[in-house]
């Protein structure tokens, strides 16, 4: 994601790009990460704002 951050990748096709589905996508980022994949993007997009 990191590498993708001025894309704007839509769940389904983040999860195409992983090969799982949506609803697993969503499982393991709030298991491993705390948050979903749209709100950690989203965090992901402001830290780099605050960098420029």
């Amino acid at each position: 994601m990191k590498a993708n951050i001025s894309q704007n990748l839509t769940m389904t096709e983040l999860a195409e790009k992983l090969h799982t589905s949506q609803t697993n996508l969503e499982h393991l980022f709030r298991e491993h990460l705390g948050s979903t994949p749209r709100k950690y993007f989203s965090d992901l997009k402001f830290a780099r704002a605050k960098e420029l």
